[in-house]
């Protein structure tokens, strides 16, 4: 299977493919093709200078002509008696790169054969462009399910019965990800200039073929505007709106809708006139959310909460508050001031330059998040008009090393988000695409606490559901989105300790099941879903606990050792897979502690402890989980750290897993515990501090955060291990004292105090509170400051008090960002 071609710039000939059903198929319908033989580099060299300039005959194209049937050698018949020899058969076809089809006989039904070849070349193609009912084998190839469409007028009421899993819609045509519909059969003529447009628009040859060929640009809606003699007179202030309507296919119609005249100008400058009456006549509707909510800075209350149950692991709840006036970190700093204005904040922007320096920047990226393919050849141009979300979110989570750019370029894709998606309704691949990339790079430093990560997910699955992705396995952008959806699905609820939908994933796991014995499919993206499937597994072996863990552990290292020997070490996705990898053995090895460490979940508080478990075979388990830490830390820290900053949620949150693990065993309290216990605890200690300590090192290199400006991720992972040292320190002063006490022989050594308090929770420091004391909440207080800052009345747009300031002008350069890109993303 080819993967779709970069149409603005092919780098080979660009295969047109006429398909031709076993009927007849209107002429008029496939007329269009003719347009494309304007831009053709053959075509053009022959044309006048008077007629075509140097200029543009050097902006054509090549182009190879396919007419398709099944057999390829009968002669395919049209209307008006005319009959076309084709030139290939499906099964001599090479990769077709546009496919334009027209309507059939009324009646026909296409034959399995003719199905098969549409899905197969759906895959290849970059468009599908049907005229007419065209739509019809398209339809009833499966291809159209979830999607918008239009088709004859007369025939939408039938439509909407026989494809109730199509949107509908009346208009003159519609583009719906690689689709393109249209209504009746001259507006093919419509469409191929639209998508002309949409394609080649950056070359003034396309202008100059759709003027000098008369290809019609008609407005897109269909239903004339009811305007009654009171609407006359606001024809001019509704002509902008309406002109905006047709450029995104939305049908306008003129409302009487009352203006202020000049007595209401002048009444609402005089309040004394007006009294009472604006009150009563004010919309209630418009005025909830009138203005955004303000999202105090909930940082520095999230550092003390966590550092609060750090302590009280240690030291006991009185020893916790005892200590906070004293202890290094407990004590918030002086406000920083801030070293950027509210102005600069609103003139950041994106020229196109840059736009294309993060799209490479994204390229580097993807391998840790392989669900979603960008060609290379793909430019930042063509992504803003062919996938514009997809494009935004790259945007969003590429500009990781500018945190104020990368803070006002996440605000506005949460406001295209609940405009299109939420409030509109909106559904494609592309939405979907871009919701995968911007929950498999969330920027959580931005909002720390407000975790809306399942909320984005479960609007993700809908769409995919709705679109029937999970139905169509065998588009590889279709098996891709599922496959990177179930691995952040899953992820996400193990890590938060949440039920995953798991249902809607079975035919997915089902296929990747059926892969396992083939070595052609262990592709990246199976690889990581095998993984992940193996993680559930542990985590429900884990949930379950019972005699058998033991034998589980030496299946799941035998299927730990399989995937590992399926890795190709000198592969660029080689570390992401080891670290997925090396995690998953440290679970494995910390199985026995699902049994061993007191749990609510798993016995009373009163039940007594199981004395099967001896202290040798314990330590032994201990030193065993101890050494797949150290596996794990090792790896980490011997990527280079110029990799960190493409590092996708998975490897983080297999950071922090492995982590919270090794706090585990280092700060773990049993009535097992002896005096060998007690000196192990204090090595691993120490050797888990190193670790710690040499990431820390790492982030605060990697953070280009400085005093007073936006935090970035570096930042508040280097916030959250200093919470995470200062724990390890005091267990460090507690040890000395208690060795001191052993030595004096005041205080009996069966049960040492580091020891003294069970481990009550393992929640890390961006969970449990403690991240609030530390500097990164502190910027992130003043950065929400500097963004709200100027936000009120004086700004035009009507978006600005919900959403923020300083959004109208996000992407520079106006005159290179396609039109409908930056009107797209500004909806004021």
């Amino acid at each position: 299977m080819s993967s779709p071609v970069d149409l603005r710039n092919p780098g080979r000939p660009i295969h047109v493919g006429v398909v031709l059903l076993n009927t007849v198929t209107e002429q008029l319908d496939i007329a269009p093709v003719g347009f494309f033989s304007g831009l053709d580099r053959n075509f053009l060299k022959d044309m006048p200078t008077e007629m075509v300039d140097d200029e543009s005959k050097a902006q054509g194209l090549d182009f190879v002509y396919h007419w398709v049937n099944e057999d390829g050698k009968t002669p395919a018949k049209l209307t008006t008696g005319m009959n076309v020899l084709p030139t290939d058969s499906f099964a001599t076809c090479p990769p077709l790169d546009i496919i334009l089809i027209g309507a059939s006989r009324m009646g026909y039904k296409a034959n399995e054969a003719e199905k098969a070849f549409l899905r197969k070349s759906y895959n290849d193609c970059t468009a599908i462009l049907c005229v007419c009912g065209g739509f019809e084998p398209v339809l009833s190839a499966g291809l159209m399910e979830g999607k918008t469409a239009t088709g004859p007028r007369f025939m939408l009421p039938m439509l909407r019965e026989l494809g109730p899993g199509v949107n509908w819609v009346e208009k003159r045509w519609v583009r719906d990800g690689k689709i393109w519909t249209t209504g009746a059969l001259l507006s093919g003529f419509d469409m191929i200039a639209a998508f002309g447009r949409a394609t080649w628009g950056d070359r003034p040859l396309v202008d100059t073929l759709i003027k000098k060929g008369g290809f019609p640009e008609r407005a897109t809606v269909e239903r004339l505007p009811e305007v009654r003699p009171q609407d006359v007179i606001n024809i001019h202030r509704s002509y902008t709106n309406r002109d905006r309507c047709i450029k995104f296919g939305y049908d306008c119609t003129l409302t009487s809708s009352h203006y202020p005249t000049g007595n209401d100008h002048s009444s609402a400058n005089n309040p004394s006139k007006s009294g009472s009456s604006e009150s009563q006549n004010e919309d209630v509707v418009a005025s909830l959310f009138k203005h955004a909510p303000k999202h105090g800075d909930q940082s520095a209350q999230m550092c003390e909460m966590h550092r609060q149950m750090m302590r009280k692991q240690l030291l006991g709840d009185d020893a916790s508050r005892g200590a906070q006036g004293t202890s290094h970190g407990a004590i918030t700093p002086p406000p920083t001031p801030i070293s950027t204005s509210n102005a600069e904040y609103k003139s950041l922007r994106v020229s196109m330059k840059e736009a294309d320096e993060l799209l490479s920047h994204f390229q580097s990226k993807k391998v840790y998040f392989p669900f979603v393919d960008i060609p290379d050849s793909l430019t930042a141009a063509s992504m803003a008009k062919t996938r514009p979300f997809l494009f935004l979110a790259i945007l969003t989570i590429s500009t990781t090393q500018r945190p104020l750019l990368q803070r006002k370029l996440d605000e506005r894709f949460r406001r295209v988000l609940s405009e299109r998606i939420v409030l509109q309704g909106e559904k494609s691949l592309d939405y979907v695409q871009g919701l995968l990339v911007y929950l498999a790079w969330h920027p959580i430093h931005i909002r720390p606490l407000n975790n809306q990560l399942f909320q984005y997910l479960q609007i993700l699955r809908s769409m995919l559901s709705d679109l029937r992705l999970d139905q169509k396995l065998y588009e590889t952008a279709a098996r891709n989105a599922c496959l990177g959806c179930y691995n952040l699905s899953s992820l996400l609820s193990l890590g938060f300790q949440r039920r995953s939908d798991s249902t809607f994933y079975d035919s997915m796991k089902s296929a990747i099941e059926e892969t396992t014995t083939d070595d052609k499919h262990h592709s990246h993206q199976t690889m990581l879903s095998r993984t992940q499937m193996l993680w559930e597994t542990v985590a429900r072996a884990s949930e379950q606990g019972g005699d058998n863990l033991p034998k589980c552990s030496l299946s799941f290292h035998l299927q730990i050792q399989d995937l590992e020997g399926k890795i190709r070490f000198d592969a660029p996705e080689a570390a992401s897979l080891r670290i997925s990898i090396l995690s998953l053995k440290v679970v494995t090895a910390y199985f026995p502690w699902t049994v061993h460490r007191p749990s609510s979940s798993h016995r009373s508080s009163s039940e007594p402890c199981a004395p099967q478990y001896q202290p040798v075979e314990n330590l032994k388990e201990a030193r065993s989980c101890l050494a797949e830490i150290q596996g794990f830390f090792d790896y980490f820290l011997s990527i280079p750290p110029d990799r960190y900053i493409y590092f996708s949620l998975r490897e983080w949150c297999q950071l922090i897993l492995t982590i919270s693990t090794a706090s585990q065993i280092c700060f773990l309290t049993h009535p097992f515990m002896d005096t060998q216990w007690y000196e192990f605890q204090i090595k691993a200690r120490s050797r888990i501090q190193i670790y710690l300590e040499s990431l820390l090192h790492w982030m605060s290199t990697l953070s280009v955060s400085k005093a007073g400006d936006a935090p970035d991720i570096f930042c508040m992972f280097q916030s959250v291990l200093d919470v995470v040292l200062e724990t390890y320190a005091v267990a460090k002063i507690n040890s000395t004292l208690q060795s001191v006490s052993d030595h004096s022989g005041t205080e009996d050594t069966d049960s040492p105090s580091v020891g003294a308090t069970s481990t009550t929770s393992r929640r890390c420091p961006m969970m449990n509170g403690t991240i609030k004391q530390t500097e990164f909440w502190e910027a992130v207080q003043q950065s929400n400051t500097l963004c709200v800052g100027g936000t009120g009345a004086q700004s035009s747009s009507r978006y600005s008090g919900a959403f923020g300031a300083g959004m109208d002008g996000l992407f520079d350069d106006a005159q290179d960002w396609p039109s409908l890109f930056s009107e797209w993303v500004s909806f004021t």
